[in-house]
């Protein structure tokens, strides 16, 4: 190899070294360690050591006859949170009443399910499903 290939080479690896010092000290905290102190006096931002999981969950169909109101809630596994979800339907027919999460029970500390409510315009029955996207979590806070 000539120098002028060597020296080339040579700065490609030492960009290469560069850009993976540069994702190792930015992935590292998401990785369990700590994060760097920062140079302006800040405190050090906590390791994030904990991982979620997402379920999707689709529910049953819910018919609702012409020109009538419907509802259904499609419920999270135990020790996951409702964070999304809303109502799914091939018909463009509804007017969404409520989307949200709500306690399955009055002894649910916390929101367990997503809850829908639609009103059928057209003039016929129309069939709708809730779906809910649920997470795991170490802490659960609330103000609902």
């Amino acid at each position: 190899m000539t120098t002028s290939k060597l020296n080339r080479a040579a700065l490609a690896l030492g960009a290469v070294g560069v850009l993976a010092a540069i994702l190792t000290a930015t992935m590292t905290p998401a990785l369990g360690a700590s994060a760097p102190a920062s140079t302006k006096n800040h405190a050090a931002i906590p390791a994030l050591s904990f991982v979620a999981t997402l379920h999707f969950i689709v529910g049953s169909n819910v018919a609702v006859p012409a020109n009538s109101a419907g509802s259904n809630a499609t419920k999270c596994p135990t020790g996951t949170y409702p964070v999304g979800g809303g109502p799914s339907s091939p018909s463009p027919a509804w007017t969404v009443q409520w989307s949200d999460p709500d306690h399955s029970t009055t002894s649910a500390p916390h929101p367990d399910e997503w809850t829908v409510g639609l009103f059928n315009n057209s003039s016929s029955t129309q069939v709708f499903k809730v779906f809910v996207v649920c997470s795991t979590a170490q802490k659960v806070t609330s103000n609902y």
